[in-house]
């Protein structure tokens, strides 16, 4: 079924797993570290550091939107680029651009020019999203791919943590130098691409004609592992099938002349354009429901502890209680009170109930992003150490899921995770109205667990459905519907507060996890645990063509004896 004796596939499975692998994994880490460092917790870290203009929840909100926004343009066109000119023609591109924007945040002087800086940032790094994944996929062979695949998406959770740790630690840090240390991982990143730690996909060399480069690049591969490659250069080609620029390509959406969509998606009862739509779908329900549990389960807690003192204010022996804990004086209450709930938008309550507090956000702009629960105007720890405990245990968890994925088959990788972190953030509900802050954020950390290995497995099943022609665009389209959704959902959770409750809006966001259940329930999740990728379509006739020529072979060796 090709035109020389073996494919670039069979090449790449051949490859054992050892120092090639590992660097791969070093390099995906640290993209994920810088990623998750620059786009988790940022606003929640200007609370700490000096800025020139006065912090508020709208500059925070702006900051933060302007690069989502960055993120939303550059991680479609990524994709796009990707399949045509090459995975590193995107990464070594967005790195440069990346350590750049660090050089024009240096120059920034107010705070427009800061947001124009971040929305550069995001432009500059967004594509990194999209391509990353599959380029990680193509390099890798399927024995084990899914611990691999998984394994480095445990620098997100760190890259959030690092931010929100500098930011605590070092209150006197001015907001340029922040952005300085945050950027560090992307020159880090950008010299391993020069030290060839991370090469191009030779699936896609090979599939763009480029036969050179990608006997080259086998070359390299291969020697990292101090193996010599056992095939000529003649003797390696893609498996037969249309170019990629051929009419006969079907597209991410089944949209093609040639072959249908159900025939692209491997006559699995349901086309590639549905198969897309499901994916962005769950993609979007997935993340929107855990950034939503990131920003209004801490603002929560804040504002919880700030109608518990009002209520010991109220109340002459509680008084007594927290003077021994060391508060004194009606000015300490008021002033805690008072400052944490103007950092949350909300208005001050006088009665005790805990759940009376949550009367909504002020600002409800496409750009306030709800006021930005993050954005305290003076710093909360109660808030750092809620989320520090969650990154810790997602970290510690994300492991754990690589390790389990040597077991479990996809389907269940990805669904039952779903429904656990549904159960996680009721837990953590619970745990709140208890008012136990040191519960609350290990049972965060337990849904974020459950959505990163989701996520990552629906980005696996993307990178093992989708042609090596199509991967990157596919990709890009799932990875812009959960940028769509950690954008979207906070302003959508800030009329959920404000006409509802607090814990209504946190019910609706954990409900957010049953319907990405739903959506998955459709996809064509494999049953088996490791899938390996193709490269290029085969038309319908082709494979059955090439299935009766096997069974006639078998048959007439079997006459034969």
């Amino acid at each position: 079924m090709s035109d020389g004796y073996v494919t670039v596939a069979q090449c790449v499975e051949g490859l054992p797993i050892g120092r090639f692998a590992w660097e791969l994994m070093i390099c995906g880490f640290i993209c994920w570290f810088l990623l998750g460092a620059i786009n988790e917790s940022t606003p929640l870290s200007f609370s700490f550091i000096s800025t020139e203009w006065a912090p508020s929840g709208q500059s925070a909100a702006a900051l933060a939107a302007a690069l989502a926004l960055g993120n939303f343009l550059a991680v479609l066109v990524g994709g796009w680029i990707a399949d045509r000119h090459g995975r590193l023609a995107v990464i070594r591109p967005a790195l440069l651009m990346t350590i750049c924007c660090g050089m024009v945040m240096q120059a920034a002087r107010t705070f427009f020019q800061a947001v124009a800086a971040r929305f550069v940032l995001g432009l500059a790094s967004g594509g990194l999203l999209g391509v990353m994944p599959p380029l990680i996929a193509e390099l890798m062979p399927s024995q084990h791919r899914g611990f691999y695949l998984t394994i480095w998406c445990s620098g997100w959770p760190a890259g959030g943590l690092f931010s929100i740790m500098v930011g605590c630690l070092l209150p006197s840090l001015n907001w340029r130098a922040f952005y300085t240390i945050t950027l560090v991982p992307a020159l880090a990143l950008y010299l391993c691409t020069k030290a060839e730690m991370l090469v191009e996909s030779p699936r896609y060399l090979y599939m763009a004609g480029r036969r050179e480069e990608g006997y080259n690049t086998l070359l390299d591969m291969y020697d990292a592992e101090n193996l010599p490659l056992p095939w000529a250069a003649e003797s390696i080609a893609v498996t037969c099938g249309p170019a990629p620029s051929s009419s006969a390509d079907g597209g991410i959406f089944g949209m093609g002349t040639g072959i249908s969509g159900s025939t692209a998606s491997k006559n699995t009862g349901i086309s590639r354009g549905a198969v897309t739509a499901l994916l962005a779908i769950a993609m979007f329900f997935v993340s929107a429901a855990a950034q939503s549990m990131k920003l209004w389960m801490p603002a929560m807690l804040v504002a919880q502890r700030a109608d518990e003192v009002n209520e010991a204010h109220a109340h002459p022996q509680a008084q007594r209680d927290f003077s021994a804990l060391g508060f004194s004086g009606a000015g300490s209450f008021d002033s805690f009170a008072d400052a944490n709930l103007r950092g949350l938008g909300i208005r001050r309550i006088r009665w005790p109930h805990q759940f009376h507090f949550a009367d909504g956000p002020k600002a409800l702009g496409l750009l306030s992003m709800a006021e930005a629960p993050y954005m305290l105007p003076e710093p909360d720890y109660s808030v750092v150490l809620v989320l520090a405990q969650a990154y810790i245990v997602e970290i510690i968890g994300v492991i754990v899921c690589a390790y389990l994925a040597s077991w479990i088959n996809r389907k269940r990788m990805v669904q039952w995770p779903l429904v656990m972190a549904s159960f996680f953030s009721l837990a953590s509900l619970g745990a709140a109205e208890a008012g136990s802050p040191l519960l609350c954020g290990p049972l965060i950390g337990l849904q974020l667990v459950a959505q990163i290995a989701s996520l990552s497995f629906l980005q696996v099943f993307t990178s093992e459905h989708f042609p090596t022609s199509q991967r990157a665009k596919a990709t890009a389209v799932v990875q812009f519907a959960a940028q769509l959704g950690n954008f979207v959902m906070p302003i959508v959770g800030g009329f959920v507060v404000q006409k509802v409750s607090a814990a209504g809006a946190l019910l609706f966001f954990s409900g957010l996890y049953l319907l990405a259940w739903i959506a998955t329930v459709r996809l064509p999740l494999p049953t088996g645990r490791e899938q390996p990728l193709h490269d290029v379509d085969e038309p319908r006739c082709q494979r059955d063509g090439g299935q009766r020529a096997r069974k006639r072979a078998a048959l007439s060796t079997y006459q034969t004896f």
